[in-house]
């Protein structure tokens, strides 16, 4: 099963939308794309992604949360530590 190379607009950024190409099966390739031009379309929607506030506060929100799950598990094996 080939894609057509349509994109999926995928709606909620104020600042545009991100085009998500379709890919053609497993191996995740499927269109006639350079990987410059691949590469490009990643670093764009990167950017919308920068922009957004939602995504901002979601990968804030992670951050903290992760960064303060590592300190406790640290904390944690020196004290049961030899």
């Amino acid at each position: 099963m080939r894609s057509s190379g349509a994109g999926v607009s995928l709606p909620g950024s104020p600042h545009g939308s991100l085009s998500v190409a379709a890919s053609g099966g497993a191996g995740g390739g499927g269109g006639d794309e350079t990987p410059a031009e691949v590469l490009a379309q990643l670093f764009s929607n990167f950017r919308v992604l920068l922009r957004d506030r939602n995504f901002l506060l979601l990968l804030t929100t992670f951050s903290f949360g992760l960064a303060v799950f590592n300190a406790l598990l640290t904390v944690i094996a020196q004290m049961l530590g030899p």
